[in-house]
C-alpha cells in the first residue's frame, strides 16, 4: 500500500478466544501490522477493527468501519482472512464503495475462492502444505535426536496480486 501512496491503512482482523474464552488470543499479523504502522508514523488505532473470523463478522466489521469514519474510511485494509474479505466486499458493494478506486483490499490465506470473488481477492498466500512437511521432518528429527537444539523454521509467503488493490 505504501509503495503505492496509500497512507492510511486500516484493518480488519479476526480474534481468537482461548477454549474459555475468557483471554483473546494476539494475532501476530495485527502485531505486526501496528509496530511497523507506528515505525512509518501511519498507525491510527481508530482504523482497526477486531472480531471473530468469519465472512459475517468481516461484513460486520466493515459496516462498522464505514458507519464510524464516514468520509474518512482508510484508502487501503488489510484483512485478517479470505473469509473475513468477502464479508468485507459485501459490506463495502452495498455501500457503494468501489474496490478498488476508492479502497483497496489485502487479505490471507489465498483460500482458492479467492481467485473467483468480485473483484478477485489480492492475498497473501501461505505455504500451509510446505508448513506441515516441515513440522512432521522436525518432529521426526526430534523423536530420533531428543537431546538435538531446537531450530525455528521461517517460511515465506507470497503475495498474490488480484483486483482487490491497486
Amino acid at each position: 500500500f505504501i509503495d503505492r501512496g496509500i497512507k492510511d491503512i486500516g484493518m480488519i482482523a479476526g480474534k481468537e478466544q482461548t477454549t474459555t474464552e475468557k483471554l483473546g488470543v494476539r494475532d501476530p499479523r495485527v502485531a505486526t501490522f501496528d509496530s511497523y504502522l507506528k515505525q512509518k508514523g501511519l498507525y491510527n488505532p481508530n482504523f482497526i477493527f477486531q472480531g471473530p473470523f468469519g465472512p459475517d463478522s468481516g461484513y460486520a466489521l466493515m459496516t462498522k468501519a464505514i458507519q464510524k469514519l464516514g468520509d474518512k474510511l482508510p484508502h487501503g485494509f488489510m484483512i485478517g482472512s479470505d473469509s473475513m474479505a468477502v464479508g468485507v466486499l459485501r459490506a463495502l458493494q452495498q455501500n457503494k464503495i468501489d474496490v478498488p478506486s476508492r479502497v483497496s483490499l489485502i487479505s490471507f490465506n489465498d483460500v482458492a475462492i479467492a481467485k473467483y470473488t468480485s473483484p478477485a481477492l489480492t492475498t497473501v498466500h501461505v505455504h500451509t502444505e510446505l508448513m506441515g512437511e516441515r513440522a512432521i521432518e522436525m518432529l521426526d528429527q526430534r523423536m530420533k535426536e531428543p537431546k538435538k537444539i531446537p531450530e525455528l523454521t521461517v517460511i515465506a509467503t507470497e503475495l498474490m496480486e488480484r483486483e482487490s488493490s491497486l
